[in-house]
């Protein structure tokens, strides 16, 4: 089983050229929305720079994070292609994002007439398949506490290191959005991220998620932790 990455990327960087030229830029600040639910699907989208959130609705009104798009990824495509007129997700930029975007009559023309951008349509789709089944075996498979681990070690910023042992987070995460994120719900994250910080693998400064090294979260259980400010 690979690790959880929190941020996917399709990786489709070749149509970044192809959408500078045919499309409208779309500078975005953090918490934008693009799309809400129920909206008219009438545009592709490519983001150039930044991320976004997709959030999925659930039967009883919760919102589910779907999954976090980062720079080379694309959205608006499934719709346009099945034609599907209301947005089923609501997206929402997480950090200031650059996007490009077309219309629907110019993503058909463009599958029509260009080899490369139909093949970087293909290529991101697939991939987004198979970020799907991971998704669907990590949820089945792993528990709770080795989720919120994935996560918060995913996000850990790899340039910084505090005292010999801790890194900060790239991006701050709520607890409610740890638990949209690992399909978890809040009060087991609160428990777990309390018992994450008794066994030494993260304390919280200020409200803040540190992670502690891999090498040395391993020696922690042995030496015994000190207990971590509750969150």
């Amino acid at each position: 089983m690979t690790d959880y990455y929190p941020i996917f990327s399709y990786g489709c960087y070749a149509l970044h050229s192809i959408m500078q030229k045919n499309g409208v830029r779309q500078l975005c600040s953090a918490g934008s929305v693009v799309l809400r639910y129920g909206d008219n699907v009438s545009d592709f989208y490519y983001i150039a720079e930044g991320r976004i959130r997709y959030l999925l609705l659930g039967a009883e009104a919760e919102e589910k994070v779907m999954l976090i798009l980062g720079a080379g990824s694309f959205f608006g495509a499934v719709p346009i292609i099945q034609n599907v007129e209301a947005a089923e997700a609501e997206i929402i930029t997480e950090v200031p994002t650059t996007l490009y975007k077309i219309s629907q009559e110019e993503f058909r023309r463009l599958i029509r007439i260009s080899g490369m951008f139909k093949m970087e349509i293909i290529k991101g789709l697939a991939k987004g398949f198979y970020n799907l089944k991971q998704q669907i075996e990590y949820l089945t498979f792993i528990p709770c506490k080795e989720r919120i681990m994935e996560l918060l070690r995913a996000g850990a910023d790899r340039t910084t290191l505090i005292e010999g042992c801790w890194r900060p987070l790239l991006h701050q995460y709520t607890q409610n959005d740890i638990a949209k994120i690992i399909g978890a719900n809040r009060s087991t994250v609160t428990r777990t991220i309390n018992e994450l910080c008794r066994e030494g693998a993260i304390r919280l400064l200020n409200r803040k998620i540190q992670v502690k090294e891999k090498k040395e979260t391993n020696r922690a259980g042995s030496r015994g932790a000190k207990k971590c400010p509750r969150p």
